[in-house]
């Protein structure tokens, strides 16, 4: 016998983020490849990140990841099938776009499922009752 007890989409705190873009410089004065911006645009960019890594190292700004989890038993076996998970999804990002990630991850546990036996039309109606945990951003 096999069942799936639960579906959940977790957001979970990016312990590992990296913030390396936000210490790029946008210039190039290589004439071989030419200017992606100008000198001007450069500092403006370059304060912006500046701004935005103050707000992550004063706690402000936080990275997530997103995944979805499967609680299923096989022959009366608790098991958690997991899908990959996006990370370094920034918290202050529009709400659609965390629909977006919640959505490719049911897609990807959707698929596992399938792979393990269950059929389409239960576990589209499991991931109708799928919850939250952690902070939805």
């Amino acid at each position: 016998m096999k069942q799936i007890n639960k579906i959940t989409i977790v957001h979970k705190y990016d312990q590992d983020t990296d913030l390396s873009y936000l210490k790029q410089d946008y210039f190039n004065d290589d004439p071989t490849k030419g200017a992606l911006v100008t000198q001007e645009e450069n500092q403006k960019y370059k304060a912006q990140d500046k701004a935005r890594l103050e707000r992550y190292e004063s706690g402000e700004l936080y990275d997530i990841g997103i995944y979805a989890i499967a609680e299923i038993i096989i022959n009366e076996t608790i098991q958690h099938i997991r899908s990959g998970g996006l990370w370094g999804v920034q918290c202050d990002s529009e709400e659609g776009y965390f629909k977006e990630v919640e959505s490719d991850e049911l897609d990807n546990l959707k698929t596992q499922l399938k792979e393990l036996g269950f059929k389409s039309r239960y576990i589209n109606e499991m991931v109708k009752l799928a919850v939250h945990e952690g902070a939805p951003n």
